[in-house]
């Protein structure tokens, strides 16, 4: 991480201005992406990962998924195990965790992701299991399917 970025100053700012409620606050919130993406970690992106929403984002939040995508997966998939529950509950929809997951097991490594999984809580595994294994998810990304057996 950069020496002069503030984990404590850039996560207060971020969540200021995660309800998108002006221009203002969106061009920040963009900024603050950004500034995430040169400061990468576990716990930047678990934060990324909490301004997640169905509220309207006026197509911010797209930023905001390629950052987190970008992020090395030993930080970034960790981060998603812990936080689909989170986003579910902020999210009823399910779309951005139908799309978080959904790109990672057609373009990811979803056979890490799923180590992840198994090494989780059993919460946190088994929302995550009962999610992929959901109508839902699979009726999006049906090649998720051959990762079913086992779980």
């Amino acid at each position: 991480m950069a020496t002069n970025f503030s984990f404590e100053y850039w996560r207060e700012r971020l969540h200021a201005c995660e309800d998108f409620s002006s221009e203002e606050k969106c061009d920040e919130f963009l900024a603050l992406v950004t500034e995430a993406q040169s400061n990468m970690s576990y716990e930047v992106a678990v934060e990324l990962l909490r301004t997640f929403s169905d509220a309207d984002d006026f197509g911010v939040q797209e930023r905001t998924r390629n950052a987190v995508e970008a992020a090395d997966r030993h930080l970034f998939y960790p981060a998603l195990v812990g936080e689909l529950g989170g986003l579910i509950l902020r999210s009823p929809e399910k779309q951005w965790a139908v799309t978080l997951v959904g790109i990672e097991a057609e373009h990811g490594d979803f056979n890490l992701l799923l180590s992840y999984v198994s090494r989780a809580s059993k919460a946190e595994r088994d929302t995550f299991v009962s999610f992929i294994k959901s109508e839902e998810f699979l009726s999006e990304y049906p090649v998720a399917s051959k990762y079913l057996t086992g779980l």
